[in-house]
């Protein structure tokens, strides 16, 4: 007999973010959108498969967004004037503004 098991319960959703470099070693500060953040300063960002670029991928479990800011591991931070950053599930990139003001967040790698 052939046994089927199925999972009605979807396992999570994941959000890519792909960072062109302004910070030389940035760190990814998170949290699904409405949960828990990362303890300050969050994540060191590992480098991409893209030269200039860093790259991350966060389980947000059931939520439908991740909120994040940026830095650089040791105080400063790029936080979208105090809005934090929202990313819907999928491959983003995020560039940060050339000039310290707040940064794009456009779809894919």
């Amino acid at each position: 007999a052939l046994s089927v098991t199925t999972n009605p319960t979807p396992v999570g959703n994941s959000v890519t973010v792909y960072y062109k470099k302004g910070f030389t070693t940035p760190y990814i500060h998170y949290r699904p959108a409405g949960g828990t953040w990362t303890t300050v300063p969050g994540i060191a960002m590992p480098n991409a498969e893209l030269t200039g670029y860093a790259k991350m991928t966060i389980n947000i479990g059931t939520a439908s967004q991740l909120e994040a800011v940026f830095n650089n591991g040791s105080g400063a931070w790029d936080n979208n004037n105090g809005q934090n950053y929202l990313f819907n599930v999928g491959t983003w990139t995020f560039t940060p503004s050339s000039s310290g003001g707040v940064g794009t967040i456009t779809a894919g790698p």
